[in-house]
């Protein structure tokens, strides 16, 4: 996808969905270490800025190995995503009883 102002990155989405909330995340390092209840002020292609233990700490995004909410919950903002990006195949198979 290019990243032209109408279209952006799945990853920019789903970090803009953290931005937006102010949810708490754990950011998992390259390395195993665990970051637990960051909070992401700003991201660029490179970098991304977060709130850690009250203190503005800026994570290279190579050293990032996954970013996941701190509690279970949606970080998908409404205004970015529609239902129809989080088709998955194996939906087709569940009903509803």
């Amino acid at each position: 996808m290019e990243k032209d102002g109408k279209t952006a990155h799945v990853r920019d989405k789903f970090l803009q969905g953290y931005r937006s909330n102010k949810t708490p995340a754990v950011i998992i390092m390259r390395n195993g270490f665990q970051i637990r209840g960051a909070i992401i002020n700003d991201f660029d292609d490179r970098v991304v800025a977060a709130e850690i233990d009250g203190a503005e700490q800026m994570i290279n995004d190579a050293a990032i190995s996954t970013i996941a909410p701190l509690h279970r919950q949606s970080v998908r903002p409404s205004q970015h995503w529609t239902n129809a990006d989080w088709k998955s195949p194996a939906r087709d198979f569940i009903r509803d009883t």
